[in-house]
C-alpha cells in the first residue's frame, strides 16, 4: 500500500501516536488529501507543535537529493545571506546542477538596483565555492519575476526533477506555493507554511509533467540564526515583512546603540560617525553612553524584545571589529545589519552566543570600486549640463537614458546654476538609482550597472 503524506508539511500520515509527525485521527484517513495534526493547529490556531526530528534528520534527507540526477533550486534569503547559507552544500547535493534564487527581494530597498544585488550574490557564492548555472531574484510573497523563475527551471532541468532547498525560514514553501497558485488549479491544498522555523518536516512533491515533479524539501537549521533563540511574539517583531527602511544614527566615540533586548554595537574607537540600520520597523533601538550601556541592561531590564535565559549583558558574547577603508555591513545574523564607513574604528557587538556576528561588503559601491570608476571617468566629457534654470525633469530622463547606454556619464553644473552641486547630486542619484562616484569642483561622476555590463569592477 502506497504511503501517505500530510500535503502541508510532507509527513508520513500515521494514526498511532499523537506525539509524532504527522498524526491524523482514523477518521480522516478515507480522504484523498490529508492535512496532520500539526500543520492543522498551525494554519487555523497559530500553534507549533514539537518534532522529534534533529538536525541530521534534515541533512539526511539533503544527501538523498544528492543520489538523483536532478535540477537544485537553492533558495538564499537576501535580508540574511550569511544565515542563509547551506555549509558544503556542492557535497550534500553531490555536485548537482544548481540555480540559485535570492528570495524576499521586496525587502532590500528599491533604491538598490537588481544587477548590483545579482552581482554582489555572485561574489558571495564564489566565496563560498558555489558556482550556479544562473542567479535570479524573487518574492514568494509579492510574485516577484515567477514567469522568468518557471522558464530558468524548465531551461535548465532538461526533463529532470527539481528539488527546492535552503535553511528553515527561508521561503521555499512560500515560493513554491506562489507558483502552485499561479501556473496550477491548486488554490487550496497549499504547503503550510509559518515564520516557525522547521514547517516543512518531509519532501514534498508537486509533479510538473507525466514524468517529473518538484520537491519542496525540510528546511535546513543554521543555530546561529536568532529566530531559534526567541519565541513566536518575538519572531513578528524581529522578521522584515515589507521594504527595510534606513534610520541613521550619529554616533560619538563610546556611545551604544541597543537592537531591542537582543544586540548592542559598542562605539569603542573613532570618529564621530553616521550607522545606517536596517532592521524590522517594530524593532526599538536605543542609544546610550557606553559606561551607562551595562546597567541600562542589567538593572532596569527595559529593552524589549529580549532573549530569556540571558539574564546580564555578561551572558552575550562579544565581537570585536576593526574597520576597513572600505563601508561595510556589520551584520547581526537573522537579526538586520548596520551599515557604516568609519576607517580603522573599532567596535564591538554583543549578541547571544549561538548568533552569527560579522563583516560582510558593502552591497552598493566600495572605496576601491569608486577609484577604479574615477580612473575610468578621467578621460569622459561632460554630456549634460545644468545652467541658470537648475535641474528639470527632461534632463534627469536624459541622464536615465545615457547611464543605460553608457554606465558611467559626467554632469557639468555651470556658473549661472544656484542649485547647491550637493542637492543635484542627492536628486540624481534619487531620481535615477545611480551612484554619485565623485563630486569634482563642478563636475558630478554617475554610475549605475546595467546589463551591458561596460564597466567590470574589480
Amino acid at each position: 500500500m502506497e504511503e501517505l503524506r500530510c500535503y502541508g508539511c510532507g509527513a508520513i500520515i500515521q494514526s498511532e501516536d499523537e506525539k509524532k509527525i504527522g498524526f491524523v485521527p482514523k477518521n480522516a484517513l478515507d480522504r484523498s488529501q490529508v492535512l496532520c495534526k500539526r500543520c492543522f493547529r498551525l494554519k487555523n490556531y497559530h500553534q507549533l507543535q514539537a518534532t522529534n526530528l534533529s538536525d541530521d534528520d534534515f541533512l539526511e534527507i539533503l544527501n538523498k537529493i544528492g543520489e538523483k540526477d536532478c535540477l537544485v533550486v537553492y533558495l538564499v534569503d537576501l535580508f540574511d545571506f550569511n544565515g542563509s547559507l547551506i555549509q558544503g552544500l556542492v557535497r550534500h547535493i553531490n555536485y548537482n546542477d544548481v540555480i540559485v534564487i535570492g528570495n524576499k527581494r521586496d525587502i532590500l530597498p528599491r533604491s538598490i538596483k537588481d544587477t548590483k544585488i545579482i552581482h554582489w550574490l555572485r561574489r558571495q557564492l564564489k566565496l563560498e565555492g558555489i558556482k550556479p548555472l544562473d542567479v535570479l531574484l524573487t518574492s514568494g510573497k509579492k510574485n516577484y519575476h515567477l514567469d522568468e523563475l518557471m522558464q530558468m527551471i524548465d531551461q535548465y532541468r532538461k526533463g529532470r526533477d527539481v528539488y527546492v532547498v535552503g535553511v528553515t525560514n527561508v521561503g521555499k514553501s512560500s515560493l513554491i506555493n506562489s507558483l502552485l497558485k499561479a501556473y496550477s488549479d491548486v488554490q487550496d491544498n497549499l504547503i503550510t507554511t509559518s515564520e516557525f522555523p522547521g514547517t516543512t518536516l518531509d519532501l514534498i512533491e508537486i509533479p510538473l509533467d507525466e514524468n517529473s515533479s518538484i520537491y519542496d524539501s525540510p528546511g535546513i537549521v543554521n543555530r546561529h540564526q536568532i529566530a531559534h533563540l526567541v519565541d513566536e511574539n518575538t519572531l513578528k517583531d524581529i522578521l522584515p515583512q515589507s521594504e527595510l527602511r534606513p534610520v541613521n544614527y550619529q554616533l560619538n566615540c563610546k556611545q551604544t546603540l541597543y537592537f531591542g533586548g537582543l544586540a548592542r554595537l559598542d562605539f569603542l574607537n573613532g570618529s564621530k560617525t553616521s550607522m545606517t540600520c536596517y532592521f524590522h520597523r517594530r524593532l526599538q533601538i536605543h542609544r546610550t553612553k557606553l559606561e551607562n550601556a551595562d546597567a541600562l541592561y542589567n538593572r532596569h531590564k527595559t529593552l524589549k524584545p529580549e532573549v530569556e535565559e540571558l539574564k546580564d549583558i555578561q551572558s552575550f558574547k562579544t565581537y570585536q571589529f576593526r574597520l576597513p577603508e572600505n563601508k561595510v555591513d556589520v551584520v547581526i545574523s537573522g537579526l538586520g545589519f548596520v551599515t557604516i564607513h568609519c576607517p580603522n574604528a573599532l567596535i564591538e557587538v554583543k549578541a547571544p552566543e549561538q548568533v552569527g556576528v560579522f563583516i560582510r561588503e558593502y552591497i552598493m559601491l566600495t572605496g576601491k570600486q569608486k577609484r577604479f570608476l574615477r580612473h575610468e571617468a578621467h578621460h569622459l566629457n561632460a554630456i549634460f549640463q545644468i545652467g541658470k534654470d537648475g535641474l528639470h525633469e527632461n534632463q534627469i530622463i536624459g541622464i536615465d537614458e545615457a547611464l543605460e547606454s553608457r554606465e558611467l556619464i559626467k554632469v557639468k553644473i555651470l556658473e549661472s546654476c544656484q542649485q547647491d552641486k550637493n542637492e543635484i547630486a542627492q536628486e540624481l542619484s534619487l531620481k535615477t538609482d545611480a551612484e554619485v562616484v565623485q563630486i569634482l569642483g563642478r563636475t558630478i561622476i554617475l554610475y549605475r550597472e546595467s546589463e551591458k555590463e561596460i564597466y567590470r569592477l574589480p
